[in-house]
């Protein structure tokens, strides 16, 4: 995100590091007008040229966020809360479960927008164009009022519809039975695989059948993947016998 310099009575530096020594609790948010943090922010955009909605949606969350926390402090601590609100410090804790998932949807997008650019000069095979057909001049057009007569013409449309051509595709079956067996026969107990090593090779269709399998049997609690990177190497690992 864009950095802002703040210059409050209580801090005087960027809005980032102002963020992480509140949820720290080296600041105390109570001391930190967060009005003054928005004026300044608005003053910022007010003066660039262009608007940057990937800063401008990041710094609502964040100052939203900020916004809900001392909200949350503020609230009396003699009122019953309900059963469903939570204390500051599991507000705090969410917050921070939510940025970190945010930072990973943001890597991801990137990593996605790199890939685009890679593959922007490349094209797909068309599939062969449909022969063109041709409409009966408007005065050959004889109208009824038969209902069994536009019956007929209409079964006749419908018994001369054609398939369409898919010579241009690679033939492949691929069964999800078969990929589960094949991924347990390969993994046993406290083993580690690599997607990548095993099934790198495969078309597309195949992986995607491989990775419904692998989503299969991690709901079933046979397997455990890991995945260090977006969109990376997946590493395999059996918990138990199917």
């Amino acid at each position: 995100m864009r950095l802002i310099d703040l210059d409050l009575e209580v801090y005087q530096g960027p809005f980032d590091l102002l963020f992480t020594l509140i949820l720290k609790e080296e600041v105390d948010i109570f001391e930190v007008s967060l009005l003054e943090v928005i004026t300044a922010y608005l003053e910022q955009l007010a003066e660039s040229d262009s608007a940057d909605w990937e800063s401008l949606s990041e710094f609502i969350v964040l100052i939203g966020s900020l916004l809900h926390v001392k909200v949350r402090r503020l609230l009396p601590g003699q009122v019953q809360e309900e059963a469903d609100e939570i204390s500051p410090e599991q507000a705090r804790e969410q917050l921070l479960a939510r940025l970190l998932a945010y930072q990973r949807v943001k890597g991801a997008a990137g990593y996605l927008r790199e890939r685009a650019l890679d593959q922007c000069g490349r094209l797909t095979r068309p599939s062969p164009a449909p022969p063109a057909s041709r409409l009966c001049a408007l005065e050959d057009v004889r109208p009824t009022e038969s209902a069994r007569e536009l019956a007929a013409r209409m079964r006749a449309l419908l018994e001369a519809h054609r398939e369409p051509d898919t010579q241009h595709l690679p033939p492949m079956r691929v069964e999800l039975k078969r990929q589960l067996a094949l991924l347990r026969s390969m993994l046993t107990d406290g083993n580690r695989v690599s997607f990548q090593d095993c099934f790198g090779q495969d078309e597309p269709l195949l992986q995607a059948v491989t990775l419904l399998a692998i989503l299969e049997l991690l709901a079933r609690g046979e397997l455990e993947a890991t995945q260090t990177i977006p969109f990376g190497d997946i590493h395999l690992r059996r918990l138990r016998s199917g």
